[in-house]
């Protein structure tokens, strides 16, 4: 600690206090002697000499601390006044003691704004980092230890600052603490120049995309979130003949069309999946809540689709192609560099194929998606050919066993083989096809009807198409256009279709009635709230299910539901049409149970057009029972 040398450092000021001690003590002892003393004698000076030096000895002393104190002050101020740190001392109850002239050009406020206002530091800290600032509590009763924290300030402009806060506690000669002191310095520029640093070990330099750093620690975070389990797809993207590109074209132009392409797969689905770049001209998209090959490989179809539009280079327009693998995890592993590893080899088994743009790196998963893929592209090619036909199953009146009505049902017959509509019409739909095929489809029955006037033809909704907002218009616009009537047309929408999409289907299924289709509610009783339904929605017909039907015989409460669905229906003035039947027993039962008309292989199959037109050619409208 600073010692203070009074002898030295203030010698004249010792003098001049003394002589005047001595000379005020000699003044009085004069006054003595000349009213009380009646004679001089020398030994009486002894005392007020001593007297006056200790005096003069003492005022000395105070004055040079004051002095010394001032100096201090002086040489304090001096100091942290010339420093560029900004630095302030404030007690206890907030208010600020020092303010050192550097916080205007940190905050943008000059020293009278922090004496003028207690605690005013805390307004300026960021919104972000209150919580940090109030809970460092300034390492009060620590003994003086300092406290660093880095956080932002918002200066008198609104501009954000970092600042790196050196803080502590100060405490009297008794140990009470009085306040604290800091120490304020602009670190703004070196955490940008850290942060740039960090975005380089994280970023792709040219494209800006994560790298391959950045990409494996997403993976390990997604597969080692916690204990929950994870499934997401690792696409691996590799553009087609690249290198011939560069050869042809230099590689600063390959570079324009990475750094385009990384800005057209950045704007793919924001926010959602993650695009790296891997290397050359190799792209990594990690693709979260993917649950089954189908899904992976719808979005590896629009990520190719993204290429799919040119690209301009120069005023130069440029067409480019890719190749995708994909492994899934955990399926084929939880290891973020063997998904990568084995999305590639998917990637280069498609490319060996030669007819594939896309490969799964699992052998079941391979057999999947090739068969979704191949139906998908066999139906394109059904469908521009107009391929798909519809057979048709008869609707039979139990009473007199009077045909009343045809279910239309898609048939594919692709060369030899009949291809399923549970295959092909999940295809349609995952892949956006379902609109053609419907709309091919619907336009068959419009013009098979208009041989067919005293039947009605049901025909089945897609739960995807209850979607649309025009789906009304659309279908009124087709049947129309044939010169069909809409009253012959009975239009179906299943119980799981209501589940997902029940307003819009009540919307719709209110319109269709208006225009004057007939609505029906098929596979009845499979979901859920089917009262509700009954309520609500304005069916002519209920199509129970054939589980129910199968059911009766040997289930009193299949039974006991049937009857109370027949009466709730006669009474509601709705149909009731019990599928699925299949032997005799069956239908007595349904029958005996006051089920009104029935659909099932033992009344009648599908059967193509022709074969109906031959029917209702012949009136064979009645069947045998």
């Amino acid at each position: 600690m600073y010692q203070l040398n009074f002898v030295r450092r203030h010698r004249w000021i010792y003098l001049r206090f003394t002589l005047l001690g001595l000379a005020i003590v000699w003044f009085f002892f004069a006054l003595q002697l000349i009213f009380v003393l009646k004679k001089f004698q020398p030994e009486f000076a002894v005392v007020p000499s001593l007297l006056g030096f200790c005096i003069g000895v003492l005022l000395a002393s105070v004055v040079a601390l004051r002095e010394e104190v001032k100096q201090r002050n002086l040489l304090f101020r001096a100091v942290a006044d010339f420093a560029q740190e900004f630095t302030y001392f404030r007690r206890i109850d907030g208010h600020y003691e020092y303010v050192s002239p550097a916080c205007k050009q940190l905050t943008g406020f000059a020293p009278a704004a922090f004496y003028q206002q207690p605690n005013f530091m805390d307004q300026l800290i960021h919104p972000d980092d209150r919580e940090p600032w109030k809970k460092h509590v300034h390492r009060m009763h620590t003994e003086g230890l300092p406290e660093v924290l880095r956080i932002r300030i918002l200066n008198s402009q609104g501009e954000v600052r970092w600042i790196s806060h050196l803080c502590s506690d100060v405490s009297d000669d008794r140990g009470k603490v009085i306040g604290v002191r800091s120490t304020n310095l602009d670190v703004t520029e070196q955490v940008l120049y850290e942060q740039r640093l960090q975005r380089l070990a994280d970023y792709d330099p040219l494209t800006d995309l994560p790298n391959r750093r950045m990409l494996i620690q997403t993976i390990e975070e997604l597969v080692h979130d916690g204990e929950n389990v994870h499934k997401f797809a690792v696409l691996f993207l590799d553009l087609d003949h690249f290198k011939h590109l560069n050869d042809t074209h230099g590689h600063t132009f390959g570079d324009e069309l990475l750094i385009a392409l990384a800005a057209r797969l950045r704007e793919y689905r924001t926010g959602e999946i993650m695009v790296s770049r891997f290397g050359g001209d190799e792209f990594v998209i990690v693709v979260p809540n993917i649950e089954s090959v189908v899904d992976a490989a719808k979005c590896a179809k629009e990520i190719l689709k993204q290429l799919e539009h040119p690209f301009a280079i120069r005023n130069q327009r440029f067409f480019i192609t890719g190749s995708i693998g994909v492994s899934l995890c955990p399926h084929d592993s939880n290891q973020p560099e063997e998904l990568i590893k084995n999305a590639d080899v998917a990637m280069y088994r498609a490319k060996l194929d030669g007819r594939a743009t896309i490969g799964f790196y699992s052998r079941d998963l391979v057999q999947n998606a090739a068969d979704f893929l191949d139906i998908e592209t066999r139906l394109r090619d059904a469908l521009d050919k107009n391929d798909l036909r519809l057979h048709y199953q008869p609707r039979i009146r139990l009473s007199d066993g009077m045909m009343v009505g045809v279910e239309a049902l898609a048939r594919w017959q692709n060369g030899d083989e009949w291809i399923s509509p549970a295959r092909f019409i999940p295809v349609a739909e995952e892949s956006g096809l379902i609109d053609r095929l419907t709309e091919q489809l619907l336009r068959q029955a419009a013009i098979q009807s208009l041989r067919w006037p005293n039947l009605h033809i049901s025909f089945n909704l897609s739960g995807r198409q209850i979607l649309r907002r025009d789906l009304c218009d659309w279908i009124h616009g087709i049947i129309r256009q044939v010169g069909a009537s809409p009253d012959q047309f009975e239009l179906e929408v299943t119980e799981g279709i209501l589940m997902n999409a029940k307003q819009d289907a009540a919307t719709h299924l209110n319109t269709f009635k208006q225009m004057g289709y007939r609505v029906a509610l098929d596979d009845f009783g499979t979901g859920f709230s089917s009262l509700s339904y009954l309520r609500d929605l304005p069916f002519d017909v209920i199509k129970l299910d054939g589980s129910f039907v199968r059911g009766m015989h040997d289930n009193a409460k299949d039974g006991a539901i049937v009857r109370a669905v027949a009466t709730l229906c006669r009474e509601a003035g709705m149909e009731l049409v019990a599928e699925g039947i299949e032997t005799e027993q069956q239908l007595a039962t349904v029958s005996a149970l006051g089920v009104g008309e029935g659909q099932g292989y033992l009344l009648a199959r599908p059967m193509p057009a022709s074969d109906l037109d031959e029917l209702v050619r012949q009136g064979k409208l009645i069947t045998t029972l």
